[in-house]
């Protein structure tokens, strides 16, 4: 499908995700955007319209009233965020040729509903909350407390800097050792920017924060910058979302949120504050960081998002966010062919299974294994014995699809009577009379297991082997990727699947995949399970 996305003179800051999946399997353009170099004219704007089999306008804003107005054969979705329904331009908009509007919340919705009284009689209005990609914001890798405050937002009027200093004046008064790390840049005209850059100096001084009020500029590695941060401070007087607050709970670290209009029906309202007493209060209280990240997987997760915007879209563009199959490069041969070509010319399991990686596992296993005193091993992926040679198990069974790694490993640890080894067929494998243990293992597997009939054997398999436990270390998520590679959001399956089984605890993976350093860092992330 041919899909043109009009931004006008706004950024793609939320659209990203959306665009990274629709252009697997969709040819697209992107017309305008933020900078005065991507701004479209109307010749620009006609021909894309009429190229486009999906008109999306992303932002409710200038560029809209005429839009809805220009010819086209195609349909005309819209998603409004929150400054524009405080805008003229949903009024001078002709709603009853866009055939849908997506609002991302419904206290936003209110408010446009409010100003344009009509639109739901003109348009097709729907809720569309936003969505967060877990795997870029993992849980932080300690909860040490380090007494630093975060606020990540740009500096503007409408996130309301003068509360945020006044709320760390209150909070900063129960903890003399709390700092206030600021990342953002100045944002509006020339007037704003400048008075906002003298008040907030000027407060500072007066406060007596100098030492204590940090002022970091725009950060690009927004979960870095949080990495050592206990607490996120958002005072803004307007949101639909908001989110540097999500980023933050998805971390773990407690939220502070302003009360602002319809917060309560975004966040819990545990972690809301009408005043700065009640702010301070907050600071001070004990946060569960596995709940926090719950609540956001739970509610705003990427892949929820993308269902609801695949299910919205359905009569209008049928399946054009659905889950990806694996987009194989032509010549692959399968799973099974593709490892079992792999070892028989030498090659190894992958980076994952050395250097730093592959100690990181190794030590997480084995105090897990030493900590439940687990007498028993069996190991769905084996590969090729590398990660093994690192373990402590008193008793082990590992499988693998490839018969060349089998052999390998039946090589290498010949010598070791704890140790024996298996081959893996899916259809010809019988849960009933299979190996069994106290604790089954996977390892870098999940997101190698590119056809549906043979990830789903494998899960099913691996479960029914277990006994108490059951170790995954995985990325979690939707997404395509080499042609061996197909990442999917497994725990998914384990909760309509396997619902007799519960999510344990989980290790975040000290080394985030990194491109610029492919071999030593990681999409995965440990994950354990036990039954309920």
């Amino acid at each position: 499908m041919r899909i043109a996305f009009f931004l006008g003179r706004n950024a793609d800051t939320f659209l990203r995700d959306i665009l990274a999946r629709v252009r697997l399997r969709h040819d697209v353009r992107v017309i305008g955007g933020y900078e005065q170099s991507q701004w479209a004219g109307p010749e620009e704007t006609a021909e894309a319209l009429a190229w486009a089999e999906l008109a999306w306008v992303e932002w409710a804003a200038e560029h809209l009233p005429a839009l809805s107005r220009m010819p086209r054969a195609c349909p005309m979705v819209v998603r409004l965020h929150s400054f524009e329904a405080f805008t003229a331009h949903p009024a001078q908009t002709a709603w009853e040729n866009v055939d849908l509007l997506m609002v991302v919340a419904e206290h936003i919705r209110a408010e446009l509903v409010a100003r344009v009284p009509d639109v739901t009689r003109r348009t097709r209005v729907e809720i569309l909350p936003n969505g967060l990609d877990l795997s870029r914001f993992p849980l932080k890798r300690s909860f040490e407390p380090t007494h630093r405050c975060a606020f990540v937002a740009s500096l503007r009027h409408t996130k309301c800097p003068p509360l945020l200093l006044q709320c760390f004046v209150a909070m900063a008064k129960a903890e003399p050792r709390l700092t206030l790390h600021l990342a953002g840049e100045l944002f509006g005209n020339e007037l704003e920017r400048g008075e906002l850059d003298t008040y907030l100096r000027h407060m500072t001084q007066i406060l007596g924060l100098e030492n204590r009020v940090f002022f970091h500029g725009r950060v690009a590695d927004v979960n870095g910058f949080l990495e050592d941060k206990d607490m996120l401070l958002s005072t803004s007087l307007r949101e639909s979302f908001g989110y540097n607050i999500v980023e933050a709970m998805a971390k773990g670290i407690r939220p502070l949120i302003h009360h602002f209009p319809g917060a309560e029906q975004v966040f819990p309202r545990e972690w809301l504050f009408a005043t700065v007493d009640e702010c301070a209060a907050l600071s001070r209280r004990p946060v569960n960081p596995a709940a926090l990240r719950d609540f956001v997987e739970q509610r705003y997760s990427l892949e929820r998002h993308l269902a609801c915007l695949s299910k919205l879209l359905a009569p209008l563009a049928p399946g054009i966010v659905e889950p990806q199959a694996q987009i194989r490069k032509p010549g692959f041969p399968g799973t099974a062919a593709y490892w079992q070509a792999r070892y028989h010319a030498g090659r190894t399991s992958g980076a994952g299974s050395y250097g730093r990686l592959a100690a990181f596992k190794a030590d997480t296993l084995n105090a897990i294994v030493a900590e439940h005193g687990i007498r028993s091993v069996v190991e769905l992926g084996c590969g090729d014995g590398s990660q093994l040679a690192l373990a402590d198990y008193p008793n082990y069974t590992g499988l693998d699809i490839a018969p060349a790694a089998v052999e390998q490993c039946r090589q290498r640890f010949a010598d070791d009577p704890s140790k024996r080894f298996l081959a893996y067929d899916r259809q010809a494998f019988k849960p009933d009379s299979g190996p069994r243990a106290e604790l089954a293992l996977s390892l870098d597997v999940i997101y190698h297991l590119v056809e549906d009939a043979l990830f789903e054997a494998y899960m099913d398999h691996l479960f029914g082997m277990a006994t108490r436990f059951v170790a995954i270390y995985s990325s979690d998520r939707e997404e395509p990727g080499a042609p061996h590679v197909r990442h999917r959001k497994f725990t998914t399956w384990i909760e309509c699947n396997r619902p007799e089984w519960k999510l344990l605890t989980a290790v975040p993976n000290p080394y985030p995949y990194d491109p610029a350093e492919p071999d030593d860092t990681s999409h995965s992330a440990f994950y354990f399970f036990t039954r309920k």
